[in-house]
């Protein structure tokens, strides 16, 4: 069983797209899907509300203000009070996002998989046992990339067998896609290894949990070996940001556009490049569509 567990503020419509992905491309049925999300008003949390009907086999968490707080337990690891000391926003939970995350990853699922709600698949994903068993022979080794194929990033792996390519993520000093092991798009992992990650590791949101045990995991050696397809299955869309943690590059597709207009009953689907080269995804514009021939044109730049 693979667990999904996708990230989302303020993003219903994009959301969608990526939901919409996930049910069109995924071609096996051993797998769930939960949605950790929160809101900044009632206006985009009407979104949630469409999305919540629209699928209701989805598991929607929403955070609370009942703050995480940086307790005894987390002060014993060495680690987590050497980040806390120089990053000041860890310092500050606006919500129970870690409390909430530690609950959802305490299922029956073998393997984890995260998501951002600004990335969407275009390609079929046909996931095996063989695969999870792969992951599960060596959890504190081993994850399986859906992000990353031949071609990506203009970096060519040195082995290929029976479909697969397999890399040492410690091969290169460099930090590219191919040495990043741990991230929160598209990479499947054991459960119990990110159980014990997440309640070790203190973090207040999806940005810092993904540095945080990356640089974590860096440290110990852990996750050294990569596996995936030939061929990539996900790609990343930054039209906007709605996080400040990270200096990620990003457009800027109205947030509060985006949701009118999908309260409004308008969907959209990202342009696929024919030539797929770069993980991240940079669209001039979307094209909002409603019943069919009912299109608008929207920029993100």
């Amino acid at each position: 069983m693979l667990q999904i567990i996708i990230f989302s503020f303020n993003r219903a419509m994009q959301l969608d797209t990526l939901l919409r992905s996930v049910y069109k491309h995924f071609k096996f049925d051993n797998y769930q899907v939960g949605v950790l999300y929160n809101t900044s008003n009632r206006d985009f949390e009407k979104g949630y509300d469409l999305l919540k009907g629209k699928y209701p086999q989805v598991e929607f968490v929403k955070e609370s203000t009942n703050k995480d707080h940086f307790g005894i337990k987390d002060a014993m690891c060495f680690y987590n009070l050497k980040k806390i000391i120089k990053h000041k926003q860890l310092r500050n939970a606006k919500s129970d996002f870690r409390s909430l995350l530690c609950g959802m990853l305490h299922g029956n699922a073998d393997c984890s998989m995260f998501l951002t709600d600004d990335s969407a698949f275009y390609s079929d994903v046909c996931l095996t046992d063989d695969i999870f068993s792969w992951v599960n022979e060596k959890p504190l080794q081993r994850s399986f990339s859906l992000r990353l194929g031949i071609g990506i990033n203009q970096e060519e792996p040195k082995t290929e067998k029976d479909g697969f390519v397999y890399w040492d993520y410690y091969k290169s000093c460099e930090k590219k896609n191919w040495t990043y092991q741990f991230s929160v798009d598209g990479h499947i992992y054991s459960t119990k290894l990110l159980r014990q990650l997440a309640d070790k590791i203190f973090f207040t949101n999806p940005s810092f949990f993904e540095s945080m045990v990356c640089n974590y995991v860096r440290e110990k050696r852990m996750l050294s070996e990569g596996m995936c397809f030939r061929k990539s299955t996900l790609l990343s869309y930054p039209i906007n940001m709605v996080q400040k943690v990270a200096d990620n590059e990003s457009l800027n597709a109205s947030l509060k556009t985006l949701n009118e207009k999908f309260l409004e009953g308008y969907t959209f689907d990202y342009e696929v490049p024919e030539k797929i080269e770069v993980f991240q995804q940079y669209p001039a514009s979307l094209t909002l569509k409603r019943n069919g021939n009912e299109n608008i044109k929207l920029s993100c730049l």
